[in-house]
């Protein structure tokens, strides 16, 4: 154990790791920072309309991505140092990506007043601006996958931090001109994501100028190869973090809906630690090619399950302060369900290392099985639970998916690791021995 302390110490990637969890933690700082003054500065009923405009938005920004992201991460840190190669990759998918915001925003015109109707929502231009806004988040992820592909690790978190200020000094400004309106600040909050891009030159490398016209026939057919199975995983993702607002919308009132909301962004901040993993890991993982390299792997993630665990017993007695200092007394009857949605972040978080397995071995296809089934669990569970116990139900659907998201990723993960680099009959036995080690 002693032995494994010490390479966690000095590993590269634990560094990369460190580097962008706390960078992106300061930065959800200031981005949670710009939501409690919003939460704060709207109420629970105007800041639902705000939550279901932000709801829609991250839905399309998913959508838009076809899972070309994953693929970019996976593909690009192979390419190494042939700049020609990258270049032709990225400028294939911005390609796509560019057709394809142009077919939402074209839909979005004619869907807009369908979707207010069936939200019952008051104030329909946060439905009709949130199809446009989408792109902006949608472009913003699209600069954070490559400086993470690219590993420019620092200027991802700079990038990120970048956009969380701003928020966070127009929420100051807001807050303090007493401007209660949930159109202008949904505007604003959804725009911003898009400042970083239009300052990417400070943060890409000089050598990077996407080509638009050409690609090697064998990289495109790797990119789908994989995209037509992390796309479903992808916008699964963005379903699972955000339909529910909008089913609870529909059923509830718009009350309940900023009750659900509050607290739901509040324990979403957990999450940013399984993105900042992420982004690390399945870059850093989709490299590993040797028995040697995913043991290792394996056995620093299992110490990294422990200390997740260790943190949420900790997290939980401040649970009601956490919400009395932030979004405030008006949201403190959700404690429950932040309860239980703090839980859920926890699992998730815990779930990371095992998922960017997947960007190594070879088994494409969970995405796709882990996209339809927590698909599946998300709508059946809102649909057919919450118009009789309200947002409890919502929370603990997302409760089971982690649960199970966990067990799935875990296990599957684990055996095909045995299966492709082990020829030993007992696994469990490896395993422990492995960890010992």
């Amino acid at each position: 154990m002693l032995k494994l302390l010490s390479k966690v110490r000095h590993s590269e990637g634990i560094k990369q790791t460190s580097t962008t969890i706390v960078g992106n933690v300061l930065a959800t700082g200031m981005a949670a920072a710009s939501l409690i003054l919003i939460s704060r500065l709207l109420g629970p009923s105007q800041f639902g309309e705000f939550s279901v405009g932000i709801s829609i938005v991250l839905i399309l920004s998913r959508i838009n991505d076809l899972g070309l992201n994953a693929t970019q991460t996976k593909f690009i840190p192979k390419f190494k140092n042939n700049f020609q190669e990258i270049n032709q990759s990225f400028g294939y998918t911005l390609k796509i990506k560019l057709v394809f915001s142009i077919l939402i925003f074209l839909v979005g015109i004619l869907l807009s007043p369908k979707i207010a109707s069936l939200l019952h929502f008051q104030n329909p231009a946060i439905i009709y601006s949130a199809f446009f806004l989408s792109l902006c988040t949608t472009w913003y992820e699209q600069l954070l996958t490559l400086l993470q592909a690219l590993h420019r690790f620092k200027q991802a978190v700079l990038a990120n931090a970048t956009q969380a200020l701003i928020k966070l000094v127009g929420a100051t400004f807001f807050f303090s001109s007493n401007v209660a309106m949930s159109f202008p600040i949904f505007v604003f909050y959804s725009f911003v994501p898009l400042i970083p891009v239009l300052l990417s030159k400070l943060f890409l490398p000089s050598w990077f100028k996407p080509d638009l016209k050409q690609i090697k026939r064998s990289n495109q057919l790797q990119i789908w190869q994989m995209a037509k199975y992390s796309s479903v995983g992808f916008i699964t993702s963005g379903l699972i973090g955000n339909v529910d607002i909008l089913f609870v919308r529909h059923y509830l009132d718009s009350y309940e809906t900023g009750l659900l909301a509050g607290v739901t962004r509040i324990a979403s901040m957990l999450l940013i630690i399984a993105f900042s993993l992420a982004s690390v890991l399945n870059a850093r993982v989709s490299k590993y090619q040797t028995k040697e390299h995913l043991s290792s792997y394996i056995r620093k993630s299992f110490l990294f399950l422990i200390l997740v665990g260790a943190g949420f017993l900790l997290f939980l007695p401040f649970t009601k302060l956490l919400i009395l200092i932030t979004i405030g007394p008006e949201y403190v009857s959700g404690i429950s369900i932040m309860y239980i949605l703090t839980a859920s972040a926890f699992i998730t978080v815990a779930s990371v290392p095992f998922l960017a397995l997947f960007y190594s071995l070879k088994a494409d296809w969970y995405f796709l099985f882990a996209g339809i089934s927590q698909t599946i669990i998300i709508i059946l569970g809102n649909l057919l639970f919450v118009p009789e116990y309200g947002i409890l139900a919502s929370a603990l659907t997302k409760l089971v998916i982690s649960v199970l998201l966990f067990i799935i990723t875990t296990s599957l993960g684990l055996l095909l690791y045995f299966k492709q680099y082990h020829q030993e009959k007992n696994i469990v036995q490896t395993l422990l021995s492995r960890f010992k080690k």
